[in-house]
């Protein structure tokens, strides 16, 4: 019995020593992303990621990829004519440092009103396009780390 409860410790603080890794922020790759307790529950709640529609993806490269570039890089054909390089979507920076309702603003109010550059054009027709709001945001998502 006493070499059960040895073992059972033996087992149980290496792994009590990782989740407590976890919990304060860390760059495992258990999937919670280092955020913290209860986020194994968040893991498990999420939705599945949006799948965008053809029409949105073609409508993000007309839109958005002249300047963010039809793979989200911030290279996109006009990209060069600017002094200031327009947003990198698949910087891990960029993905951990914006939520998606700031995504949504951006698209629908411009650069300017979200405290971006001003030459990144207001899309309001979106507004009323709910469906292909959402997919913007997906697809912006979509160009972040894997």
């Amino acid at each position: 019995m006493r070499r059960f409860r040895l073992f059972t410790y033996a087992a149980l603080v290496p792994l009590a020593l990782v989740l407590s890794a976890c919990s304060r922020g860390c760059s495992c790759s258990c999937g919670h992303g280092g955020a913290g307790a209860g986020a194994g529950q968040e893991v498990a709640d999420a939705k599945p990621p949006r799948v965008p529609s053809e029409a949105s993806r073609n409508e993000y490269v007309a839109r958005c990829g002249k300047c963010h570039g039809a793979d989200g890089t911030g290279n996109g054909p006009s990209a060069a004519q600017y002094k200031t390089k327009p947003q990198d979507f698949t910087s891990r920076d960029f993905q951990r440092g914006i939520t998606d309702d700031e995504i949504r603003a951006m698209v629908l109010k411009g650069g300017k009103a979200s405290g971006k550059s001003g030459l990144m054009p207001a899309y309001p027709d979106l507004a009323r396009r709910r469906e292909t709001l959402e997919d913007m945001v997906a697809i912006v998502r979509d160009f972040g780390p894997k």
